[in-house]
């Protein structure tokens, strides 16, 4: 992924420095730095994302009460049953717990 990063931040020119860090600590960190960085884009703007089709059908989606972030039923591996408990109450997700 961290490739994939380097060569997409740099388009259309091939990154010269492509040195990566695979020790264990270093690809933790990155991953957890990479998931957050995921996740703080997944916060929903009324103006920018009322078209996006990711929105639909939203049956799959379930919104965190508290950070307001949308996840993906499947992402999150609930069946369809606890899916639709959780929209019926509060739910929060595990960046909130």
């Amino acid at each position: 992924m961290q490739m994939a990063m380097k060569v997409v931040e740099n388009h259309p020119y091939v990154p010269e420095d492509m040195n990566i860090d695979t020790s264990k600590k270093s690809m933790s960190s990155k991953r957890l730095e990479m998931a957050a960085e995921i996740l703080e884009s997944s916060v929903f703007d009324e103006e920018r994302d009322r078209h996006a089709p990711w929105r639909w059908p939203k049956d799959v989606w379930l919104q965190c009460d508290s950070c307001k972030r949308w996840f993906h039923q499947l992402c999150l591996g609930m069946t369809t049953a606890l899916l639709n408990r959780f929209k019926k109450g509060k739910w929060k997700c595990c960046l909130c717990c």
